[in-house]
Formats: C-alpha cells, structure tokens, sequence
C-alpha cells in the first residue's frame, strides 16, 4: 500500500441486499401489542399480555411470523 501507483480509495458499490429483517409487524398487528396508558401515549403492552394476544389471535393464522414447523422459528419466537 506504500507504492505511488496504487489508488488511494477503494470504493465500494454494493448495497448488502441479503440482510432480512428478524420480523415485519403490520400496523393492523401492532394493535395486539401495545396500549393507551393514562396519559393518552401509547405504550407496549407487558410481556404476558402479548404472549396471550399472540396465542389467541395470530398464532397458526398466516399473519404469524413465526414459522412453528422448523426450530429456528421456534428459537426465534422465545427469544425475549
């Protein structure tokens, strides 16, 4: 890298197009997660809340994201 002839940037002109994101929640979904507090802002529901709003409206529907047949998505869904 001490020779004059060699360029002084490298460039890269990729844009990394494998990275999937971990979940995509709707809008419609996201009702089943959070809450209006006392003061009018919403705030996340607790984490036995949306466990209980997960199994009673989305699992086994096809808005799970969750893919039950295989263990990754398992993993995925205890993940806290």
């Amino acid at each position: 890298m001490m020779r004059n002839d060699l360029r002084g940037y490298i460039i890269f002109d990729e844009t990394p197009t494998f990275i999937k994101p971990f979940a995509v929640f709707s809008p419609v979904m996201m009702g089943n997660f959070i809450k209006m507090d006392n003061n009018g802002e919403i705030v996340c529901k607790s984490e036995s809340e949306i466990r209980l709003f997960y199994n009673k409206f989305i699992k086994d529907t096809p808005s799970d994201i969750f893919n039950h047949k295989y263990r990754i998505g398992r993993i995925k869904k205890e993940v806290s």
